[in-house]
């Protein structure tokens, strides 16, 4: 088994029903293991093996909200 890695994405317009819809969408897609939201930092963090950016913008397209950009986890410190 590949190593689980977690990635992080900026994303607007985040509330609790464009979350829910986020993390059902990418919780299908095989290879992610988890997903976690941060409504107040506006942070999805996506645990799998490899990036998953196409993946997390075409979730924020069907959910609503919108996708800014990957961030490295030293940002968010």
């Amino acid at each position: 088994m590949a190593k689980l890695n977690s990635y992080y994405y900026l994303v607007d317009k985040l509330d609790t029903k464009t979350s829910d819809a986020i993390k059902k969408s990418l919780k299908i897609i095989p290879g992610i293991e988890d997903v976690r939201v941060d409504l107040f930092r506006g942070i999805v963090e996506v645990l799998s093996e490899k990036e998953m950016e196409e993946q997390v913008k075409m979730a924020c397209d069907v959910s609503g909200a919108l996708y800014r950009t990957k961030v490295k986890k030293k940002d968010l410190l």
